[in-house]
């Protein structure tokens, strides 16, 4: 006699109705290191065992009815195996009557009962009755009727092969399906989340899946999913001591939504998570979650200005990008850094608590209808002697107030982007609290972006401070969901580089599948990019993302500024970026050099020109057999 925890091994014994997949299972396990065994006589199981167990120590045997009359014993000769002290998980295949005769069908193999007197269906039907106390007694009841052969495999491996002792002494499987491809026949539990809001009908949410997070926050965040895990949660504490008392050592839970893609996805890994954190031991599986993509594709675009451009960035670079593309693209959104804490908006920020407004106020201003107008009114300040109003522009104290009309700063921005008629979606990268920390190449760390920029050093690298640094999920569903990706022109330091400090921002980048564009500054930053090349704007970038040759595109101003304007620059301390195109030659991403001046009294980038340049790039990329 062997004990089996001086000997532990693993013996599965698989059985079921003929036609239901045993022999594939065995196949399956066999490529899983198993020692495999088919048509096995039950009398001779505890003989067998005791003797491939000196040798392995994964077996697997299948026992069917084409044993005859000695299947009959199947029953007491794995009672005698326990008594000898051999623990074997019992396994049993079944599928639908119809999909069985369909099997026999195809293959033209004649049932093990067959015969003059029964009918295919007849004999399947007599078989199932003769298995019915042995399926009774199944550890695990796999119904193969719709089951693909590497979903089959994947149970086996998942539900058979190296299951651990759990805490909980029970297997749960929460799997998501869609009823428009019907209800799961092992399921044990079924519940219904279409009562939940349909992410499906929002156009922005669609194409996304309830495993990404855009989708999760969605359905997770209303208060009606938030009591409805909980409550099924107190269910399965209530409901599980139960199922163990019976001897259950597997259950099968179903949530269900219409395609079964988005809420009962969402819904699926939230309750897997909240049941492995009380320790169960719990596989999630998500059925329906490919199927009939073509639903979910949004509406193809016809033409390259309706194409979705995201830039992130902050500053005059940002809002003078935005002011010459609103323009020309139909579908523009702009990412904000928030982490100024100089001037009105630090005071803002910090005696009210809000994010920092100015940066979002000037892309709001860039995107106005009436831009000329809203922006003498908005861009108004307040000067000395004008008591606590001193410094504040209007703008900053307009989205304040609305902030506190409509309850937070997310929803302000979107009640002042109605009032101003804004072409496009101006979204902050987030709601947290962040705070920029340099450590300088002097030695000195300086925390607070308006301190960084006053203190004139090089900068060696860059910090972002916070109790939370999550990232605005709808700013995370704008990249996911664009066709190209911006960065700059602006403030390398304070206005680029915070975005890439979000880890979640980066990965964002970083799976994007159209164009990443970094826009070059035409000139370099007094005391923190002194001396730059453009190939130390692009190092810089990748040292701080963490990550490497994300960038496809590089634009670079190769026209030289006038010699006036060069001069009074000089004088600031900035020249003009430097531009080796050997060293650019070393990075994987395509460089467009040409004339991106604007023809003003400042050496800025021209927006209009940088337009017409996106514009023939999204051709390129999108409408190459268009050209």
């Amino acid at each position: 006699m062997h004990d089996s925890e001086t000997h532990p091994f693993q013996f599965i014994v698989v059985t079921g109705t003929s036609g239901a997949g045993k022999s594939l299972a065995l196949r399956h396990l066999e490529d899983l290191g198993f020692f495999c065994t088919d048509n096995m006589v039950p009398a001779l199981l505890p003989s067998f065992v005791d003797l491939i167990s000196t040798q392995f120590q994964q077996i697997a045997v299948g026992v069917d009815l084409r044993g005859g009359g000695f299947f009959d014993a199947l029953s007491g000769c794995l009672h005698t195996l326990k008594e000898q002290g051999f623990g074997y998980k019992l396994a049993f295949l079944d599928a639908q009557e119809d999909i069985l005769v369909r099997r026999f069908s195809e293959t033209r193999r004649r049932h093990p009962l067959q015969n003059e007197d029964l009918s295919l269906i007849e004999s399947i039907q007599r078989e199932k009755e003769r298995l019915r106390e042995i399926r009774e007694q199944a550890d695990l009841l796999l119904d193969t009727s719709r089951m693909k052969t590497a979903e089959l495999k994947q149970a086996i491996a998942e539900q058979l092969v190296n299951q651990q002792q759990v805490q909980q002494g029970l297997v749960i499987t929460v799997t998501s399906f869609g009823y428009r491809y019907g209800v799961p026949m092992d399921a044990d539990l079924t519940f219904d989340v279409r009562f939940l809001p349909n992410p499906y009908y929002n156009p922005n949410l669609r194409h996304f899946t309830g495993l990404e997070k855009p989708v999760q926050a969605y359905v997770l965040n209303q208060e009606v999913t938030q009591t409805f895990i909980r409550q099924f949660f107190d269910f399965l504490n209530y409901l599980i001591p139960h199922y163990r008392q019976e001897g259950k050592s597997n259950l099968n839970v179903a949530i269900g939504c219409t395609g079964g893609r988005h809420r009962s996805v969402a819904i699926t890994q939230a309750l897997v998570q909240t049941l492995r954190d009380q320790n169960y031991y719990v596989l999630e599986k998500h059925r329906d979650i490919s199927k009939d993509q073509e639903r979910y594709r949004t509406p193809q675009k016809k033409r390259p200005q309706d194409l979705s451009v995201v830039a992130l960035g902050g500053g005059t670079g940002l809002s003078n990008l935005l002011r010459g593309f609103k323009t020309v693209f139909d579908d523009l959104s702009a990412i904000v850094t928030v982490s100024d804490d100089g001037g009105s908006s630090g005071r803002l920020r910090k005696e009210m608590g809000i994010l920092p407004p100015g940066d979002l106020r000037n892309c709001l201003l860039a995107l106005a209808d009436e831009e000329a107008l809203m922006t003498a009114l908005l861009n108004h300040r307040f000067q000395d002697g004008q008591g606590g109003l001193s410094g504040h522009s209007f703008g900053n104290l307009f989205l304040t107030a609305m902030a506190e009309v409509v309850g937070d700063f997310h929803q302000a921005i979107k009640a002042s982007s109605k009032v101003l008629a804004i072409h496009g979606r101006v979204l902050p990268v987030s709601l947290s609290n962040v705070t920029l920390e340099a450590e300088m190449q002097d030695g000195a760390v300086v925390r607070g972006e308006s301190l960084i920029t006053e203190y004139g050093g090089q900068i060696q690298s860059l910090h972002l401070c916070g109790e939370h640094l999550d990232v605005l999920p709808e700013a995370l569903q704008a990249i996911r969901a664009s066709d190209i990706l911006i960065l700059g022109p602006g403030s390398l330091y304070t206005s680029i580089l915070p975005h890439l400090l979000l880890p979640e921002l980066v990965e964002a980048i970083q799976a994007h599948r159209g164009p990443r564009v970094y826009i070059c500054n035409v000139m370099s930053q007094a005391g923190e990019t002194v001396n730059y090349d453009v190939a130390d704007y692009i190092e810089t970038l990748y040292r701080h993302a963490g990550v490497r040759d994300w960038l496809d595109y590089v634009l670079v101003n190769t026209h030289v500024p006038a010699a006036d304007l060069l001069q009074r620059y000089a004088e600031e301390g900035s020249q003009p970026v430097k531009y080796s195109p050997d060293r650019l030659a070393a990075y994987p991403l395509r460089v467009i050099a040409g004339d991106f001046l604007s023809q003003t009294n400042y050496v800025r980038h021209d927006a209009h020109k940088l337009s017409a340049v996106i514009l023939d790039l999204l051709k390129q990329n999108y409408f190459a057999d268009q050209l």
